[in-house]
């Protein structure tokens, strides 16, 4: 073993054997202390090989151990910033285990700042004080790890610039919006199986008190105005809802006995229930101008 300790020369050297201290501190009020190097580069160089498999996995050149011989001690690494007299003063951040755990490790800045983790020597994920997450580059959840998805508990994930979610091709229920059981919305991707909805809206059973308002909707589309700027006649259609021509085509000659834009279905009774009107669809008049407003046309 080769420890050397000093400034421009060293003031103790042991080049073979071991050096022991069995009671009080070993202090080194200045200079550098080097493990395996003869000229250390900061406070404390090691330098020394791989020592191989340490207990049960591959260790590193340096191994912070607990003195209590328990298999439960707990072991961290701190920093500190001095205060007047050069003690340690305030906690800076804290790494090893956490709190009453040896086996969860926690990653933590003391400070009111934030933490970043980065490759390639770029940052890459910088967590703020206030807990905003902001990852630089592409985010697939469960692409490392056994634990797919991406869960927020709390708060709106937000694009700042032009982004696009891509979904897996070829693949049913591709995207899932669901209340944690029961799908909300999917939409499939598949483009070679017969039955497939590309877009589909379910919605949960929904159990509520009888009244005069005891009503829900399915899907809504809310009111909102258009306004134009300049006084050039608007000659095309303004719709509110579109559905476009869909092409049906074969590879060959072949029938299609029927083809429809929409489909839609009548509500039906169910248990106990007597329904004093039903309809497929119910197109009702606005009010107001103009006066050649028509409910269907």
């Amino acid at each position: 073993m080769l420890i050397k300790a000093g400034t421009s020369a060293p003031t103790f050297e042991v080049t073979t054997g071991d050096l022991t201290v069995t009671t009080g501190d070993l202090i080194l009020t200045a200079g550098k202390l080097g493990v395996g190097a003869a000229t250390p580069s900061s406070a404390i160089h090691v330098k020394a090989s791989v020592p191989g498999t340490v207990g049960d996995n591959a260790a590193g050149q340096l191994i912070i151990q607990s003195p209590t011989d328990n298999v439960n001690t707990n072991v961290v690494i701190t920093g500190y910033k001095s205060d007047g007299s050069g003690d340690p003063d305030v906690q800076l951040w804290y790494l090893g285990s956490a709190a009453g755990s040896n086996a969860d490790i926690t990653l933590l800045n003391r400070q009111n700042a934030k933490v970043t983790l980065g490759t390639n020597d770029a940052t890459r994920l910088t967590v703020a004080a206030s807990g905003a997450v902001d990852v630089i580059g592409a985010f697939t959840a469960g692409s490392i790890g056994s634990d797919a998805g991406f869960t927020a508990t709390a708060g709106d994930l937000t694009f700042t610039a032009a982004s696009d979610i891509v979904i897996p091709a070829d693949t049913a229920a591709a995207l899932q919006i669901s209340n944690g059981s029961v799908p909300i919305l999917e939409i499939d991707t598949r483009t070679t199986t017969a039955g497939v909805k590309c877009i589909e809206l379910d919605a949960p059973n929904l159990t509520i008190a009888s009244g005069s308002a005891a009503v829900v909707t399915i899907l809504n589309i809310d009111s909102s105005f258009i306004s134009y700027t300049g006084t050039t006649q608007v000659t095309t259609a303004v719709d509110t809802v579109l559905v476009e021509a869909r092409i049906v085509s074969g590879a060959s000659a072949i029938t299609v006995d029927e083809a429809n834009s929409l489909s839609i279905v009548a509500p039906i009774e169910g248990n106990n229930v007597t329904l004093t009107a039903a309809s497929a669809i119910r197109v009702i008049n606005t009010t107001g101008d103009p006066v050649n407003q028509y409910g269907i046309d």
